[in-house]
């Protein structure tokens, strides 16, 4: 179990370091000997919650990268549309064909 919790916090969150890594595999270790001595159904509750609290933190840090991704491609976006207004605006007959057409 202790691999698949490894190739799991890769996948979720790829830029933890090795230190991180080494430290995040010996607490849920630990915790799992803690709560497989309790007996099956809370280790699987355990893993069960642990799985689910490394996706929502993946989930959470690719969707602020995300965020941050579309805010940086925002000016270009706005670059783009004045461009094309300029060029629709210079030329009013393949303008005016596209707008009649369009709909």
């Amino acid at each position: 179990m202790t691999l698949l919790y490894r190739l799991a916090l890769r996948l979720c969150l790829p830029e933890v370091s090795d230190r991180l890594e080494s430290e995040a595999l010996a607490t849920a270790a630990s915790l799992a000997r803690e709560a497989a001595s309790k007996g099956r159904l809370p280790l699987a509750r355990y893993w069960a919650l642990e799985f689910t609290s490394l996706a929502r933190l993946g989930w959470r840090e690719r969707s602020q990268r995300k965020g941050f991704r579309m805010r940086s491609m925002f000016p270009s976006l706005l670059r783009d549309v004045r461009y094309s207004l300029r060029a629709l605006r210079k030329t009013p007959a393949f303008t005016a064909g596209a707008i009649l057409t369009v709909p």
